[in-house]
């Protein structure tokens, strides 16, 4: 019902509070709009880094996901990565600050999948002269 939500977001709008966030979080239709956010959420990162090794994102700032042995990343690697990544954001993003004491900027999902980030190396153009 989109009058309901409609009337909770402008309840939490004029009086944020748990109780006017929590009417927003149990209006109809939330439960299945969570889900589907989530189903694609998890299909976009797992399946651009198995692919591509990495999201667009990434791929605008020239940058991958590989394995800490510098191999592409593996369709479980995606996965491990993409749940310790949910776990970190659940622990109030605790294991994206390993990236301030790592010398390679790891965060913990990284480490948990063992993998990280790296920029992408340029191709190199071999010229011969005839």
């Amino acid at each position: 019902n989109l009058q309901e939500l409609t009337q909770a977001t402008d309840a939490f709008s004029s009086s944020p509070s748990i109780e006017t966030m929590n009417a927003i979080f149990n209006a109809p239709g939330m439960d299945l709009f969570f889900t589907i956010s989530l189903l694609l959420q998890t299909v976009y990162f797992v399946v651009l880094h198995a692919l591509y090794g990495a999201t667009i994102g990434k791929m605008l700032f020239r940058i991958h996901v590989e394995t800490a042995k510098g191999d592409k990343i593996t369709w479980l690697a995606s996965i491990i990565r993409y749940i310790a990544s949910l776990m970190s954001m659940m622990l109030y993003c605790f294991g994206y600050l390993t990236v301030l004491i790592d010398p390679k900027r790891r965060g913990l999902h990284d480490f948990i999948a063992s993998t990280c980030v790296v920029y992408n190396t340029p191709k190199t153009i071999q010229i011969t002269e005839k």
